[in-house]
């Protein structure tokens, strides 16, 4: 997969307009009643911080891998099986679970606390 997505950048998966749509719902959950909740489970959960995202390149391993709040998932869309979306700082990350890669991601997606 690394090898045929050799040229895979920063935008190629959530473009521009898919980037906004994100931006849109994960702020709408967050200044939702929910929203409150959501921010305790980051915190409680291991925050992952310190991480520069690289597309194509592998989640380290060492990591822990943060679970998307349920909440949150509820309001962007479902992805395939081996596809998951992991929260890094204030990064939303596409991560292809069976190859360990980091398909694309929103930078500061998730909003300031």
């Amino acid at each position: 997969m690394r090898v045929e997505r050799a040229a895979a950048k920063q935008g190629d998966i959530f473009t521009p307009e898919i980037t906004g749509y994100f931006r849109q719902q994960i702020a709408a959950t967050f200044a939702g009643p929910e929203g409150r909740k959501i921010r305790a489970s980051l915190r409680r959960a291991e925050p992952v911080r310190g991480i520069a995202l690289k597309v194509n390149a592998a989640y380290p391993a060492a990591l822990p891998r943060q679970s998307t709040p349920p909440t949150l998932l509820l309001n962007l869309p479902r992805l395939p099986k081996d596809l998951e979306y992991r929260i890094v700082g204030r990064d939303l990350a596409l991560h292809d679970t069976v190859t360990n890669l980091i398909v694309d991601f929103i930078p500061n997606a998730i909003p300031a606390s």
